[in-house]
């Protein structure tokens, strides 16, 4: 068993882009850290309850890339604002992102 809690930031993400297992992947969706969620949505190997639940995430940087996301089974329509908002658009791999700093 993995025991996140031992693990640095830069190890959750890492995790998270690519982790299987379903229960490790839920407790990665209920992180604070918005880079570990947005990695995680990005995974292709998420669950379908994972990235639906990440569709609703409250961060719309994650949600978007969790509807985008091909075992995401519910669908959301976003507005133009979150469309055009700079985290959506923003394509930074989530190891470098230092989003206090932005630039975008």
């Amino acid at each position: 068993m993995v025991y996140l809690n031992t693990k640095t930031i830069e190890e959750k993400i890492k995790l998270a882009k690519t982790v299987e297992d379903r229960e490790i992947q839920d407790k990665l969706s209920r992180s604070y850290i918005i880079n570990v969620r947005r990695a995680l949505a990005k995974n292709n190997l998420l669950c379908s309850k994972v990235a639906n639940t990440l569709l609703y995430d409250p961060s719309v940087n994650v949600s978007f890339l969790a509807s985008n996301n091909p075992n995401c089974t519910k669908k959301r329509v976003f507005s133009s604002e979150d469309l055009n908002h700079k985290c959506v658009k923003c394509n930074m791999d989530e190891l470098n992102m230092n989003c206090n700093n932005c630039t975008f």
